[in-house]
């Protein structure tokens, strides 16, 4: 809400020559963090080993401690960098969509304009040829997956997760100096995969897994950056450390004359270099004219 303080600024600053165009050229900065680790919804994100066990019993994928410190990383790189940042923890799927479209209608005032960042920490899974950024409290009985059409898949897919596609159209159209993009911190392989194929060989028949998430072509001025490369996994850190993506990805928000482009280049090299090669992130688009993050 605008204060009778901060309006009557504004008066001010439009009354010098040169600042109000100044301020009217300065793009509204936007971000949501998305970070899912408490998958079991116990109220604690445990990874131990018994913990994994209880929440696969019922279905359940292994919880993500790291992912909190991921965000809170991330996101606090993004306020130095400017950006009003909004965070979403433990997430369902339409708790997921329904950010991203908050952010979008608040971009819509600034015509194009406004400089869009999404950044998701948590477990994703490809599902009947569709990606998907798993929610908390999703449950996949191995059962489920008996049939082995793509229809089924996305049946399923949809119970448990935002479909990346979705995420992506609920972005707001861009222009220069405006921009969309989306840093999905996920392992992308799916981690109900050893009870589904395990369920398929008692069953006399063999499981066709899913491991990368579904090639796709960005909207104009849009990046996605993905942590891994489609079929590898990404490493989750150290507790309280962080993942390597994220923490490359905050080391540079901030610095002076960071681009877009350079942004999610420069994750790239750093993230393999420091895993020899293990985990190289992968991006889809690119903006080519040196738009800068703060």
């Amino acid at each position: 809400m605008t204060t009778r303080r901060t309006f009557a600024l504004g008066l001010g600053a439009a009354a010098l020559p040169g600042v109000a165009d100044a301020q009217a050229q300065k793009p509204l900065k936007l971000a949501v963090i998305i970070a899912n680790g408490d998958y079991d919804g116990d109220g604690r994100a445990d990874a131990s080993e018994a913990a994994r066990l209880r929440a696969q019993e019922r279905g359940f994928v292994g919880d993500l401690p790291n992912t909190w410190f991921d965000g809170v990383r991330v996101g606090e790189a993004l306020k130095r960098a400017g950006y009003d940042v909004q965070t979403v923890q433990n997430a369902l799927p339409v708790s997921m969509i329904a950010a991203v479209h908050r952010m979008a209608a608040r971009a819509r005032t600034a015509n194009g304009a406004a400089q869009c960042i999404v950044y998701y920490a948590g477990h994703g899974v490809q599902l009947g040829g569709r990606s998907y950024l798993v929610g908390v409290g999703a449950q996949l009985i191995a059962a489920d997956m008996a049939d082995e059409t793509s229809d089924d898949r996305t049946r399923i897919g949809l119970r448990i997760g935002a479909q990346l596609q979705d995420m992506i159209a609920a972005l707001p159209p861009a222009r220069a100096p405006g921009f969309n993009m989306m840093l999905i911190d996920a392992c992308r392989d799916n981690p109900w995969e050893p009870q589904i194929r395990a369920a398929a060989a008692a069953q006399g028949r063999d499981y066709v897994g899913e491991r990368a998430f579904a090639a796709m072509s960005p909207p104009s001025r849009t990046v996605i950056g993905f942590s891994t490369q489609p079929g590898q996994t990404a490493a989750d850190g150290r507790l309280a450390a962080g993942s390597p993506f994220s923490n490359a990805i905050a080391r540079r928000i901030t610095q002076p004359g960071m681009t877009v482009d350079a942004l999610v280049s420069g994750a790239t090299g750093e993230v393999a270099g420091m895993s020899g090669a293990l985990q190289i992130p992968w991006v889809a688009g690119r903006l080519g004219d040196g738009t800068r993050l703060s």
